[in-house]
């Protein structure tokens, strides 16, 4: 929806009706005002009282989230990890170092994953793990995804995706339990994301 469709829908609530009964200059004044308020995240409205404009209230809320494209991957052990680059921050709710993300307050995630696999391996998968950060332990499994890789052209794209309560200090990390997989790096193909909602 754009932004022009939004401002009108916002105008045309109960609150703004009375609005419509003042010359035209106001209502255009009002529909700028929003424009000018809006912003990546929601924007409510309040209304404008007896036709006084400076009464309309605003609240905004900018949701905290991180997007990250491959810059390198590594076998360790039995598993290839990813290491990540942010292409999109914002809010104080994340820490990406390399392969993990540290979740910095309570709360629910969104927590998504894709993988695009260039392996002759039959299947390919991987996992998103959660573990505490005092503790070095294999952590809990929150998300898996595998996929059977066809024979003739083995490309194949894995996609998965949750809503999950974090604690703070969990780390989070994506893990693909095969050693030395290979994988596409474009920013489209593969990539990991997180949201606070």
């Amino acid at each position: 929806m754009s932004i022009l469709n939004m401002s009108t829908n916002l105008l045309f609530n109960q609150n703004f009706a009375n609005v419509f009964a003042k010359p035209v200059r106001y209502w255009k004044l009002s529909l700028r005002l929003i424009q000018a308020r809006w912003t990546d995240s929601w924007v409510v409205a309040e209304g404008a009282r007896n036709h006084n404009l400076s009464r309309l209230l605003f609240t905004e809320r900018r949701n905290s989230l991180i997007h990250l494209v491959p810059s390198s991957y590594r076998s360790q052990g039995d598993s290839t990890v990813i290491h990540w680059q942010k292409i999109l921050h914002t809010g104080e709710s994340f820490e990406q170092n390399n392969s993990t993300i540290a979740i910095k307050g309570n709360g629910y995630y969104l927590i998504y994953t894709q993988v695009l696999y260039q392996d002759r391996t039959f299947v390919m998968g991987h996992v998103v793990k959660r573990r505490e950060q005092r503790r070095q332990n294999e952590g809990e499994t929150l998300l898996r995804c595998t996929q059977n890789m066809p024979a003739d052209q083995p490309f194949n794209t894995c996609y998965s995706a949750g809503i999950y309560r974090l604690q703070k200090g969990d780390i989070i990390e994506m893990v693909i339990p095969r050693n030395s997989a290979n994988i596409v790096m474009d920013r489209d193909s593969t990539f990991m994301g997180l949201m606070k909602v």
